[in-house]
């Protein structure tokens, strides 16, 4: 069974936190693996930060929208949407960074926690979309 939701809140620190979080408890009915769950809470919430310091000018505020796809016994699949300014030239660059680095570890995190991860640019919209494979043994059906 495949189901979806979506929700859009400012791009704010304490909007997207709650959001990951209304998420990931409605992610909960489905998954009864909490390490999956933390996982998943992870890497979603270093998509919608990367949102917040990175989308929109500190002058000009913006929404961020997250859309899941959840078909059950297989993955669950999240979009998450701004419609700021975007990576330079389209490009992502996926890399370490040195240890002593502040930032600069968000996509390698959502890289590493993602089975499939893509970045578009579609009109005036910012797209991460990701996509996490979840065990069988991880979902309350199939427990």
């Amino acid at each position: 069974m495949t189901t979806s939701f979506s929700l859009r809140t400012k791009a704010e620190m304490a909007h997207v936190r709650r959001m990951a979080k209304a998420v990931l408890t409605i992610l909960a009915e489905d998954i009864a693996d909490q390490d999956e769950l933390y996982d998943i809470y992870l890497l979603l919430f270093e998509a919608v930060t990367n949102v917040v310091r990175h989308a929109y000018s500190q002058d000009a505020a913006g929404d961020v929208e997250v859309r899941v796809r959840v078909d059950a016994g297989e993955s669950v699949e999240f979009q998450v949407i701004d419609w700021g300014c975007g990576f330079p030239c389209g490009k992502v660059e996926v890399k370490n960074v040195a240890p002593e680095e502040e930032a600069g570890r968000g996509l390698l995190i959502m890289t590493g926690l993602s089975d499939e991860m893509c970045v578009e640019h579609n009109g005036e919209r910012n797209i991460v979309a990701l996509k996490r494979k979840i065990r069988n043994e991880s979902w309350k059906a199939c427990a």
